[in-house]
């Protein structure tokens, strides 16, 4: 298991921002070498097609969660090319591993400037805290004390913020048999948590599932992203290809603790 590293001591923090406004990338799969495929897809290209339809978009956001699986083959090479792409987005990113990642490379290769590992980002009204849900040489997710006692400290430490959790493992299932079984296998423990702290915990962002997925469970919202690659489709028992294009996912952070959230693709 690893333990999310951080890139600074202190934890992001600006009292002035009253709506926060997240871009979600994930399961990017950058390999070692350019040009490589997988299911078919330029991981690369399609990263680029994605970071281009944001940029037309004209949104603006305070920042990025890139929610693991950066990394097919986590190399310097492949950390260093996602480097380049994401600082052409020109928005603080905060990063956290996924199954495929290696979190030495992600802190050796891919931080600095804008880019950031850390387990809090404190924005106006919200906190988001970023879990480290990887197990080494496992395709499923487990969550450590370490990672428990992180959304517990938060709790305590910030009871009057709203609390977004940001990891890569899906904690409910998606529908799919196959993928279900690499879910994070002690997500009842977080969901007590979350469920205990009902006046201010609002979700779960998540990557893994390569699809979209907006659900909920009394007071928290469960919301997977497309994949900046290929996306799987849902509700299937065996691994199948859906035709949907590379995607992200964005959401606005209200001041009342609403989660106002949508999908968008690539353009061709």
């Amino acid at each position: 298991m690893n333990t999310l590293a951080t890139s600074s001591a202190a934890d992001t923090a600006d009292a002035s921002v009253s709506v926060v406004r997240i871009l979600q990338l994930t399961d990017c799969h950058f390999f070692a070498e350019p040009g490589q495929t997988l299911q078919g897809i330029d991981t690369e290209q399609s990263f680029s097609s994605v970071a281009r339809a944001v940029l037309a978009s004209g949104a603006r956001y305070d920042l990025v969660l890139l929610t693991g699986d950066l990394a097919e083959t986590p190399s310097e090479a492949a950390y260093r090319r996602l480097q380049e792409q994401l600082r052409l987005l020109e928005i603080p990113c905060y990063c956290l591993p996924g199954n495929h990642d290696q979190i030495g490379a992600m802190t050796r290769f891919l931080l600095g400037g804008q880019i950031h590992m850390q387990p809090r980002i404190i924005l106006g009204p919200w906190q988001i805290v970023c879990l480290d849900s990887t197990v080494e040489n496992e395709p499923g997710g487990l969550l450590s004390e370490t990672q428990i006692e992180l959304v517990e400290e938060a709790i305590a430490g910030q009871p009057e913020k709203y609390l977004l959790i940001a990891v890569h493992h899906h904690p409910i299932p998606c529908g799919s048999e196959w993928m279900d079984t690499m879910m994070i296998r002690n997500a009842e423990r977080l969901l007590t948590l979350l469920d205990g702290f009902a006046a201010k915990a609002r979700g779960v962002v998540f990557g893994h599932i390569h699809q979209a997925l907006d659900l909920s469970r009394g007071h928290l919202r469960f919301l997977g992203s497309p994949s900046t690659c290929c996306q799987f489709q849902p509700n299937t028992r065996n691994i199948a290809i859906s035709p949907v294009p590379p995607g992200y996912r964005w959401l606005e952070l209200t001041a009342d603790g609403e989660i106002v959230s949508g999908v968008g693709f690539a353009h061709g």
